[in-house]
């Protein structure tokens, strides 16, 4: 039987799409205070945001026959007509979110328009209104949420702690922050303040926000026409393993868009899994942009990504004068913007090197294929040589397979253990396949084509399996006490994960300690890792457990990703025949050989088919 739903049920499911957690209802209020006018926006939470989300701003405020129709479903004052969605410049124009938060908490609004005499308040609670009274609020506007989604406990089971959705919320509001350096911003959470920026420019705005990395980052000052790019981008040595410092607006509205990412990638000439860090405000016309396309308006669709996707590249480019430096040819050049990517390779079957059969041949391979490895897989005390017998214990001291050779490379500590029944086969040394190094490649012949390998990424991938077991294992890291303890400057909403994982991380050896005001203390860093590389690794660390939330699995595996890549290969260092053949055999002795932690490819086969072309 069908049925039609009551109001509240209505209401109650579509609040689903535009207020899913705490951080998307503080987004949609701060949005509305912005667009009010407001200079100023203080933020205060309670339990998460679950028992309380209050946001003041210093606004226009709302006259009282605003106040009363604004909880109401689609009541806005943005827009009229549908053609005015195609000029639409503020933040809210649909009128859902004051409605979808009524549904599914208590709502009070505190207002005053500066043309009433006194100001006024309402309480709408399960869609009812309950309250609508005189009230001494001075000036602005005043939303409370209380007990969000407590008449909903099925959707309250999906959230975090109150930990990790204060956490979501500082990353929201640092997005909105970095787009509106005009505007003051605080935010609370109990008695801990965790944000505090004050109005001021944009260089001021980045150094508040993202701390010391504003150092390596350079101004942006590009136009043509209609469009412009400006903001900040880092230089060489900046770009990461993770996009989280990769910050857009366009019109002043905090997005997420590919196209960016990618424009600005290719502008700097990065390495396939890395990321830029930047913070860039795109200027372009109302009617280019549609803003309609994501219930959380997180996403925009562009009328023309091809011109923006070149526009962001030239002006990144052109910024940190590498013009000349870029290749001449790229591997990949989007006439639309859009990333076409190279085709994922098909991989030789190893260890019999038997090329697949046209029918069972792919041209994708789905993630799901190549599980991450769980502790207890890999034999990370293997020698550094071929071999079938168990290592004995002067090659166990040697570690790392190749730190005979490269000794500033050291293996992942942990205590010995026994080697496992049943070694991994050594495909690649058992059948004396020749390995050539080619700039950091390594090929060596397969029937029907050739295999190369990226002995970094393979080596950084081997590296984080190693050193992800050992964790797993020893639970904790060995530590070097630093004889000059370093001051430190992180990011907003990396130091406040660090304030809250003081425990956590000393576990995985950062000793850390408040310093006053936005400082720490860097006291002691892991063993195995160089202490030039130390803080970067930290800054890595916090912004996955800032950007994931914080559990013993998100730690581990961005602590063991960090060491992979500070303690890996450089494709510079030339290796022996033995260490190819080694390399290449740890590699595919991993759970997941074919990329690296960050999702950079760490082989590829090259088919006869390929060769063939090439002479053509």
């Amino acid at each position: 039987m069908i049925r039609v739903l009551d109001e509240l049920v209505i209401n109650r499911i579509a609040a689903g799409e535009v207020v899913d957690r705490p951080s998307s209802a503080v987004k949609e209020l701060v949005e509305n205070a912005l667009d009010a006018g407001a200079r100023r926006v203080r933020v205060k939470l309670e339990g998460g945001g679950l028992d309380l989300i209050s946001v003041e701003d210093d606004g226009a405020g709302m006259v009282a026959e605003d106040l009363r129709k604004s909880w109401l479903r689609h009541a806005t004052s943005k827009m009229v007509a549908f053609e005015d969605l195609a000029n639409v410049g503020t933040y809210g124009f649909r009128g859902e979110a004051l409605s979808s938060l009524a549904s599914v908490a208590e709502l009070r609004i505190d207002t005053r328009h500066v043309s009433e005499p006194e100001g006024r308040a309402i309480v709408v609670h399960g869609g009812n209104l309950v309250t609508d009274a005189p009230s001494g609020w001075p000036r602005g506007t005043r939303v409370e949420v209380r007990g969000l989604f407590a008449g909903i406990p099925v959707r309250r089971r999906f959230l975090g702690t109150a930990q990790a959705e204060a956490q979501r919320v500082l990353n929201s509001l640092v997005r909105q922050a970095l787009a509106r350096p005009d505007v003051e911003f605080r935010l609370s959470h109990g008695d801990r303040e965790l944000l505090a920026v004050n109005a001021g420019d944009r260089r001021m705005r980045v150094r508040d926000l993202l701390g010391r990395v504003v150092e390596g980052m350079v101004p942006v000052e590009w136009s043509d026409g209609n469009l412009t790019v400006t903001g900040f981008v880092g230089g060489a040595g900046t770009d990461r393993g993770r996009a989280d410092m990769a910050h857009f607006s366009v019109n002043r509205r905090p997005i997420q868009a590919g196209v960016l990412v990618r424009g600005v990638a290719r502008g700097l000439g990065l390495n396939p899994g890395r990321h830029p860090v930047c913070v860039l405000e795109i200027t372009l016309p109302l009617e280019e942009v549609d803003i309609n396309v994501h219930p959380q308006k997180r996403e925009v669709r562009f009328q023309a990504e091809g011109p923006l996707f070149h526009a962001v590249s030239e002006a990144v480019s052109g910024a940190l004068d590498l013009r000349g430096e870029l290749p001449l040819f790229s591997p990949s050049s989007p006439e639309d913007g859009k990333d076409q990517g190279a085709q994922p390779p098909r991989y030789a079957a190893l260890p019999g090197f038997e090329p697949e059969p046209p029918h069972a041949q792919t041209d994708s391979v789905s993630p799901d294929a190549f599980p991450f490895p769980s502790a207890g897989e890999l034999d990370d005390d293997r020698p550094p040589v071929a071999a079938f017998d168990p290592p004995t214990p002067a090659s166990r001291d040697q570690g790392d397979l190749f730190a005979s050779r490269n000794p500033t490379l050291v293996a992942f500590p942990g205590s010995q253990r026994a080697p496992e029944p049943s070694e991994p086969v050594r495909a690649f040394s058992q059948a004396g396949i020749q390995i050539l190094q080619v700039e950091g490649y390594l090929l060596c012949p397969l029937q029907g084509g050739l295999l190369c390998i990226d002995q970094r990424a393979a080596h950084e991938r081997v590296l984080f399996e190693q050193a992800l077991r050992g964790l797993e294992r020893e639970g904790a890291v060995p530590s070097q006490q630093l004889l000059f303890p370093r001051p430190i400057d992180l990011p907003v909403r990396e130091r406040q994960t660090a304030l809250a994982h003081l425990e956590d991380l000393r576990a995985l050896s950062f000793d850390l300690e408040p310093f006053g005001g936005t400082t720490l203390l860097l006291r002691g860093v892991p063993a195995s890792i160089p202490q030039d590389d130390a803080e970067g690794l930290l800054e890595d660390l916090l912004g996955a457990v800032a950007e994931e939330g914080p559990s013993r699995d998100t730690l581990h595996r961005a602590f063991a990703a960090g060491y992979a890549r500070a303690a890996a290969l450089r494709r510079t260092q030339e290796l022996g025949a033995e260490e190819r053949s080694a390399l290449a055999d740890d590699l595919f002795a991993c759970r997941e050989p074919w990329q690296t932690p960050g999702g950079a490819p760490t082989v590829t086969r090259i088919s006869s088919v390929d060769l063939s072309r090439f002479f053509r």
